[in-house]
């Protein structure tokens, strides 16, 4: 067994300054992480991250825009959502709790990884702002990601439950080493835990203790569409569907991709479509992205990133990135826009020498790292940035 409590290794000084190159990104944010770890999140400063890695401030800012940015990086690099989701989500739906528990479980017991874990949870119970980038990243790129796969109601809820089950246990057992949970056997802790966590994800809901019990919720519960049970004996949760009998959630959404009670107005919604070309994907997001729809247009790039080539996969992926950060801030969340704003713009950055479809990759770049860093209050934004990007460079 991986014993939890793990001191953190001595890193020997660095000195100097040098310039930028292919290691550096990864120097400063090993040096961010140790700070994170060691400082908290408010001590871990920019200029404390330079020395520490090596650097000048400036490439920080080049590579990360902020320290908001930083600490977004830190936390993707940290737990890989890609490697994460793909062995919980690529079987389906049974067993699906424990596939989830089991990887959650073995990220933190990686050698490799614990300490760069250690750090993102000690700075985010230790300051708000790490908090909500922390927060942010979980609904949007992990477990929000996982129900919102299986379109199940109270998708949002079932995802906050387990996020308190599985960072509940992982900060009693690696941060504080509190009580028996702290040297439980991996695989007893992983049995414990996975039936939970599949109930959270595919069983009905205790209404005592759901939203659902909620008056106002109870009346849009009486709005929805009449499901019928499936299987014999189960309960009422057949999933909403289009009119093609696919899949989909039928709650109605604002123009930022909020959802309403059942029996609003909303905006119409946009059918899937992922044999759009590249031009015609391109000019719908751009349509959308002018229209004040961010939320959309991500919609569109996404089903652009999952059907494309491997090789442009995140060029496509950035782009949608990009969106999501737009509707961020659309929503008055300045720190989740730093971060999903920063991580397509580090999605993006490979493709700047040869950008297929006219995309204008570098003017993307430069847009998004001048609004994430007005987004971030940073005092040498441009306050004029432009608030909306051009996709391509013949529009």
């Amino acid at each position: 067994m991986v014993t939890p409590a793990r001191s953190a290794a001595a890193r020997s000084n660095r000195t100097g300054r040098r310039p930028g190159g292919s290691g550096t990104r990864t120097d400063i944010l090993d040096a961010a992480r140790k700070l994170f770890a060691e400082r908290g999140y408010a001590g871990a400063t920019i200029r404390a991250i330079a020395q520490e890695a090596g650097v000048d401030g400036a490439l920080i800012h080049h590579f990360f825009v902020s320290k908001e940015g930083v600490f977004a990086a830190a936390i993707e690099e940290t737990f890989t959502p890609a490697e994460m989701l793909a062995p919980v989500l690529d079987a389906g739906v049974e067993g699906m709790g424990e596939r989830l528990v089991r990887t959650f479980i073995d990220k933190w017991e990686e050698p490799t990884t614990d300490q760069q874990l250690l750090a993102v949870l000690r700075s985010a119970v230790s300051n708000e702002e790490a908090a909500e980038l922390l927060r942010n990243f979980l609904s949007q790129e992990l477990l929000g990601r996982i129900v919102t796969s299986l379109n199940i109601d109270d998708a949002e809820l079932r995802a906050t439950l387990i996020g308190a089950q599985l960072v509940g246990v992982a900060f009693l057992r690696y941060v504080l080493g509190y009580g028996p949970i702290a040297h439980v056997e991996t695989e007893a802790l992983v049995t414990m835990l996975s039936p939970t966590i599949q109930r959270y994800l595919t069983e009905p809901l205790n209404t005592a203790d759901s939203v659902a019990s909620k008056p106002e919720a109870k009346a849009r519960t009486a709005a929805r569409p009449t499901k019928k049970a499936v299987g014999s004996g189960s309960a009422p949760t057949a999933r909403d569907r289009d009119g093609d009998g696919r899949a989909r959630n039928a709650r109605p959404r604002d123009s930022l991709g909020r959802p309403l009670p059942y029996g609003a107005a909303g905006v119409e919604r946009l059918a899937e479509n992922p044999d759009r070309t590249p031009v015609e994907s391109l000019t719908e997001a751009q349509r959308l992205l002018d229209a004040g729809r961010p939320f959309e247009a991500h919609e569109v790039l996404e089903d652009a990133w999952k059907s494309s080539p491997a090789a442009e996969r995140e060029l496509w992926r950035g782009m949608a990135q990009l969106a999501v950060g737009l509707t961020h801030r659309a929503r008055g969340n300045q720190a989740g826009a730093v971060a999903l704003l920063t991580r397509g713009a580090g999605n993006l950055a490979p493709f700047r020498d040869a950008p297929p479809h006219d995309i204008d990759v570098a003017g993307l770049l430069a847009w998004a790292r001048q609004l994430a860093g007005n987004s971030a209050g940073d005092a040498d934004a441009d306050a004029e940035v432009r608030p909306l990007p051009r996709l391509r460079t013949t529009d």
